[in-house]
Parts: C-alpha cells; structure tokens; sequence
C-alpha cells in the first residue's frame, strides 16, 4: 500500500512496493494539472509569460540607479488600484499598472458590546469573545474634576458653554456636590 503527500495526495509508493511507473507519474501529472490550475489567475488576452508588474519596477530600479542623486519617485494608487508615479527629476516614469487583487469572501458581521468600564491608573481597552459576538472592557483614568458654573442662566463645564438652562441663582455647585457628580460619571 502506497503512501500519499499530505497536500495533493499525490501517489508515493514505498521503495519495498512494486509499482507501475506510468500510472504513477501520470496520475500524479493529473491531480498536478488540476490544482495548479486552479491557483492560476488567468487574464484573458495575457499568456503566463506576461509580466507586467516586475517589468515596470525593474525599469523603475534601473532609472533609479542611472538617474541623478536626490531624484525622488513618488507611488500614486486611484480608486481603481491603478499604481502610478511621478518623480522630481523629470525622468520617465514606470508605465501605469493596476494591483487590485481578486475580490474575497464576504466575511460575517460582527457585533461589539460594551462590557465593563472601570477606573484605573492606566487607560486600556480589551476585546473578548469570538466574532461575531465580542466584548469590548475599558479601564479609564480618572481625570481632574471639571469646574461647573452658572453663567447667565446655563451650564458651564470648564468654561465651555453645555447650552443647558440652569434653574436657581447659584454661580457655582459646591464641591461636594461635584464629587458627588464626578463620581457617579466615571465608577
């Protein structure tokens, strides 16, 4: 009994077994065939010898190394991932090659909860869970407490206007109060 390779499986007889070469190497030849084919991208109108991409930056490497020191080319990719470039020593530029990539899968949503929100000395965030159901935790330092006032009648947070009408007299919350407030805002 032969062995087979562990990606293609591919024939692999065992040096003590008798085999037929011809049904060996061909049926290998055949699964070959059929996979590679199906790793090749194929253009239509282009034949495997085309080489579009490593031409144009061999010519860009060549111009580079012929060109004046301090000459600078510059990559540019539009929205149709077409890759292009200029250059600050009026040098011919590489021809223009589009680089996108085949479309892959559409992979599936994934929905991030917020889980717990502590205080602490250092500001962290930590994602658990598995998509599509994750969890996102926070640890957040605790700021300076914000000065609060009444002017003319709203809510001021460290001088910046909340546009929230303020009801009473008072110019300012006492400090108590705002402890009180500033603790109930971060736990």
């Amino acid at each position: 009994m032969p062995n087979y390779t562990k990606n293609l499986n591919l024939i692999k007889p065992k040096k003590s077994e008798n085999y037929d070469i011809d049904e060996v190497t061909n049926t290998n030849m055949d699964i070959i065939d059929v996979e590679l084919d199906k790793k090749i991208n194929k253009v239509p109108g282009k034949g495997l010898s085309t080489n579009d991409f490593t031409d144009a930056f061999i010519k860009l490497i060549k111009q580079m190394a012929e060109s004046k020191k301090g000459v600078t080319f510059y990559p540019h990719i539009d929205e149709n991932c077409n890759l292009s470039w200029t250059n600050d020593g009026m040098l011919e530029n590489p021809l223009t090659v589009n680089i996108k990539g085949g479309k892959g899968d559409v992979g599936q949503s994934n929905t991030l909860s917020i889980g717990n929100v502590e205080k602490g000395q250092e500001a962290s965030a930590t994602i658990t869970g598995e998509a599509p159901n994750q969890v996102l935790s926070l640890i957040l330092p605790k700021g300076d407490k914000p000065l609060i006032t009444i002017v003319d009648g709203f809510w001021y947070v460290d001088g910046i206007n909340t546009n929230q009408k303020a009801s009473g007299e008072i110019e300012s919350i006492p400090e108590e109060d705002i402890d009180a407030l500033w603790n109930t805002i971060i736990k």
